[in-house]
């Protein structure tokens, strides 16, 4: 119930109780405003070569293997198109003809190469190896899984050529369903984990320390769900209720392992601000829920990111209670970074 809806009834109370309410908002407001452990007040522009700021009709994604860095994003004008930048260079795309209606993944593999993921406008979900400044692979679909969503993925340990892959079924299918990838590019049946029903694209990312797989879902309840796996288990247990009722529900979470074995979580609420939660690999509360310190705002969702114990969030400004500032340089679709969470 909000302040706006008490009656004059309702401030008939004593003064300690009063004093008492006014303790607790203040000490939320509070956590609210010191936010994650190491979490910078401010956003910078993702640059790169030739291109300056990146533009993005969605959500920038990223990963980190043998000393190198791989941005992959989908285009901001009608060609719906994947771009890529190795270690901040000149964007470079895997094919003229690639299309796509939401944001592409990207997740580390061996120990130097990345596998990208794009969902095409025909539903089917594509995947091309990178291992350097465009030297890739041609597209391959991914047999027998279809989506109209982004997906999903992560690497299954350190220098790993297993991939684990979440995606939610096309159109009506609400499932979240797995799969994942041997080292000879074979692919497992795909199943619904552990009942998981959503009507976003879920997350997940790994645990290094844990050696576990970590699966957030925004439920048909709009509330946060998570479940975790050790490597090598053979089924996924029941989900878990995290506490956040998640308002914008039409936007997909995301999360992010430190090297310490942290997993960081995120979701936009209905202002438009990103939320981040801290939790250890036996998924107790190590921060709680923080409101981003920033002070930005996006209808669009975030990524998480990791290197080492740092965890970096992503996110294109799309301002939702006005246009955004230009003489910052800031526009609809800039995509803009900052780093949210160090490991104490």
């Amino acid at each position: 119930m909000t302040s706006k809806q008490f009656c004059l009834k309702s401030w008939r109370i004593s003064a300690g109780v009063f004093l008492a309410a006014l303790a607790v908002v203040a000490s939320t407001s509070q956590a609210f405003a010191q936010g994650q452990p190491g979490e910078s007040k401010n956003y910078n522009f993702e640059n790169v070569a030739t291109a300056g700021h990146v533009r993005s009709a969605g959500t920038l994604a990223e990963a980190r293997n043998g000393g190198n860095l791989l941005d992959v994003w989908r285009a901001d004008d009608t060609t719906n198109q994947v771009w890529l930048s190795w270690n901040n260079g000149t964007p470079f795309t895997i094919a003229s003809t690639t299309q796509t209606f939401v944001s592409p993944a990207v997740a580390p593999v061996g120990s130097s190469g990345f596998m990208v993921f794009h969902t095409g406008t025909d539903g089917n979900i594509y995947r091309s190896l990178v291992t350097g400044n465009d030297v890739f692979t041609g597209w391959v679909s991914v047999p027998g899984n279809t989506t109209n969503m982004t997906v999903s993925v992560a690497q299954m340990g350190v220098d790993s050529n297993n991939i684990y892959m979440v995606y939610r079924g096309s159109g009506s299918d609400t499932q979240v369903w797995g799969t994942w990838m041997n080292s000879q590019g074979e692919w497992s049946s795909p199943i619904n984990i552990a009942g998981g029903l959503s009507n976003v694209s879920p997350a997940i990312c790994l645990n290094n320390t844990g050696s576990s797989l970590w699966v957030v879902v925004v439920g048909t309840d709009n509330q946060i769900w998570t479940t975790s796996q050790f490597l090598g288990a053979p089924s996924w247990p029941f989900f878990t209720p995290r506490g956040r009722n998640v308002l914008a529900a039409n936007v997909p979470p995301s999360c992010a392992g430190t090297a310490a074995g942290t997993e960081v979580m995120a979701y936009v609420d209905v202002n438009g601000d990103p939320t981040y939660g801290s939790f250890d690999n036996a998924g107790n509360t190590v921060t709680g829920w923080t409101q981003d310190t920033a002070g930005s705002a996006t209808i669009r969702g975030v990524n998480l990111s990791a290197n080492g114990n740092t965890i970096y969030s992503l996110f294109t400004a799309n301002c939702p209670n006005g246009p955004c500032d230009p003489l910052k340089g800031l526009n609809n679709d800039s995509v803009l970074w900052k780093q949210v969470y160090v490991a104490p």
